[in-house]
C-alpha cells in the first residue's frame, strides 16, 4: 500500500542525532508512513545508527548538500505528501497526525512547524538561538507565510518536483529554503501550525556564526533581485534592528576618532534595544538578567556579521548585473 506521508531526512554526519529522531517518528501516534534516510557521504557511523530502524536507506557516493539530498528523496517517495525534517531534530507529540490533517485539505500547499523553545543541546548559543526563534515565530500574526520551513515541514509532491526541488547549486544549509520558497509561494499557499513543534539541536558559536555570514552574503543576492524583505521569516523589522545595532558598534568606534560621532553610537543602539525589546525582555524571562545582556551582546556581534557578509553579497550581485548588461 501507497504510505500517507513520505518522510525525508537529509543526513550528514548525524550519528549522534538520527537516533532520536527516528525514534521520536516511530514513537507518534501516527504510523501511516515510510522514512527514507539520505546519507550525504557521511564519515561516521550514521547508515549503521539509522539502519537499526525500519527505514528505506540510500547512501550518496559523494558529498552532494541538502539540497539535492532531499530532492533525491523526494524522487523516490512512494507518498503524495513529502514530510521533511532535519537530521538534529525530535519530533514532539502529534507532528505526524497533525501534517496529514493538514494536507487533507487540497488546497493548502505546505505547512511548516516550530521549534521548541527548551533546545535539545545544553549551552548558552543554543539556549540564544531558540530564544531568537520563538520570539520570530512570535511575530507573525497571521498562519499564512511565505517561507517553507525544511527543518519541519510538509509539502505536495506534485509542485514540489513540478518546480525542481531545491536549488542544488547551494550545496549546504544555506537560502535553498528561501530561494525555494519564493517560487513556491506563486502558485500554492504556506501555513505555519505552531502546534506541530520539534526539538533542535541549535548550532554552536563558530557554526552559527559561519552559517549567519554564509546566508547573510547568499540571501542578500536573493534580495537584489527582488528588492523587498519577506512579510516573515527576514522582515523589515529585522533588517533595521540588524542595521541599527551594527551601526551603533561603528560609530562609537568612529568617535574614538572623530568626536561628532560621540552620541550617535549610544543613540542608535537604545532605538535598536528598543526595536528589540520583546527578544531582550524574553530572554530576561528565560534565565534572568545576565542572559539577557548575554543576549544584547550577541546581537551587537551577529549583527556586525551579518552587516559586513550582506554588503560584499550586494557588491557581489551588483557587479554580477553590470557584467550582464555590458555583455549585452
Amino acid at each position: 500500500m501507497t504510505p500517507a506521508l513520505s518522510i525525508i531526512i537529509p543526513a550528514r554526519n548525524a550519528q549522534d542525532t538520527i537516533g532520536p529522531l527516528l525514534d521520536s517518528i516511530y514513537m507518534q501516534d501516527f504510523g501511516d508512513f515510510e522514512v527514507l534516510v539520505v546519507d550525504d557521504a557521511s564519515c561516521d557511523a550514521t547508515e549503521e545508527t539509522a539502519r537499526k530502524f525500519d527505514i528505506r536507506f540510500f547512501r550518496l557516493s559523494e558529498k552532494s548538500g541538502p539540497s539535492y539530498a532531499r530532492n533525491f528523496g523526494a524522487k523516490k517517495a512512494l507518498s503524495e505528501i513529502l514530510v521533511f525534517f532535519d537530521s538534529d531534530v525530535a519530533l514532539k507529540e502529534g507532528v505526524l497526525r497533525k501534517f496529514h490533517h493538514w494536507l487533507a485539505d487540497r488546497t493548502v500547499g505546505a505547512v511548516n512547524g516550530i521549534y521548541d523553545a527548551v533546545p535539545l543541546n545544553k549551552g548558552l548559543v543554543p539556549l540564544y538561538k531558540a530564544v531568537q526563534e520563538q520570539v520570530w515565530f512570535g511575530e507573525i500574526k497571521d498562519e499564512r507565510v511565505v517561507i517553507f520551513n525544511t527543518s519541519v515541514g510538509a509539502i505536495r509532491k506534485g509542485p514540489f518536483l513540478r518546480l525542481g526541488g531545491f536549488n542544488t547549486s547551494y550545496k549546504g544549509a544555506q537560502v535553498e529554503d528561501y530561494d525555494f520558497s519564493y517560487r513556491f509561494a506563486k502558485e500554492a499557499s504556506i501555513f505555519l501550525d505552531r502546534t506541530i513543534c520539534v526539538g533542535h539541536n541549535f548550532p554552536y558559536f563558530n557554526k552559527l556564526v559561519t552559517s549567519y555570514f554564509t546566508r547573510s552574503f547568499l540571501w542578500s543576492q536573493l534580495f537584489f533581485r527582488k528588492l523587498k524583505f519577506d512579510e516573515n521569516g527576514t522582515t523589515p523589522r529585522q533588517g533595521l534592528v540588524v542595521m541599527l545595532y551594527a551601526f551603533s558598534v561603528l560609530s562609537t568606534a568612529l568617535a574614538f576618532m572623530v568626536h561628532c560621532f560621540f552620541a550617535v553610537g549610544p543613540a542608535l543602539f537604545v532605538l535598536a534595544t528598543i526595536l528589540d525589546r520583546k527578544f531582550i525582555h524574553y530572554a530576561w524571562k528565560r534565565a534572568g538578567s545576565w542572559f539577557a545582556f548575554y543576549t544584547i551582546g550577541m546581537n551587537l556581534f551577529l549583527s556586525l556579521v551579518i552587516l559586513f557578509s550582506a554588503a560584499a553579497g550586494f557588491l557581489r550581485a551588483f557587479i554580477k548585473r553590470i557584467s550582464i548588461a555590458a555583455r549585452h
